[in-house]
C-alpha cells in the first residue's frame, strides 16, 4: 500500500503533476514524489528542501505553464577585422 499523499508538485523530469508522499518506513519523515515517470526519492537535505519549497496543497490546482513568446536570440557580437597577417620566413614542407 502506498504512503498517503501530503501534497502535489510539478515533476521536473516529465513536467507532469505528481503526488508528494512521506515515508513511514526506515526513512521516516522523508518526502518523495510519485508520478507517471516513477518515484523520485531525494535522500539529501537539498532534495528535501526542494520538495518543501515547491510543494503545494492537495486541493490547489497546478499552475498554468507560461505561454510567453520566445525571446529573440541575442545578436552576435561583431569583431573588428584582424590586422594584416605577418608573413613567416619559415617554409613548411
Amino acid at each position: 500500500m502506498a504512503n498517503p499523499a501530503v501534497g502535489r508538485i510539478r515533476c521536473p523530469i516529465c513536467d507532469g503533476d505528481a503526488e508528494v508522499r512521506r515515508y513511514k518506513g526506515s526513512d521516516r519523515g522523508k518526502l518523495y514524489w510519485a508520478c507517471g515517470c516513477g518515484q523520485i526519492r531525494p535522500a539529501l537535505a537539498v532534495g528535501q528542501a526542494y520538495i518543501e519549497r515547491n510543494m503545494r496543497a492537495l486541493d490547489v490546482p497546478p499552475p498554468e505553464p507560461a505561454n510567453d513568446p520566445p525571446a529573440a536570440p541575442p545578436k552576435p557580437e561583431t569583431k573588428p577585422a584582424p590586422a594584416a597577417a605577418r608573413k613567416s620566413s619559415w617554409t613548411i614542407l
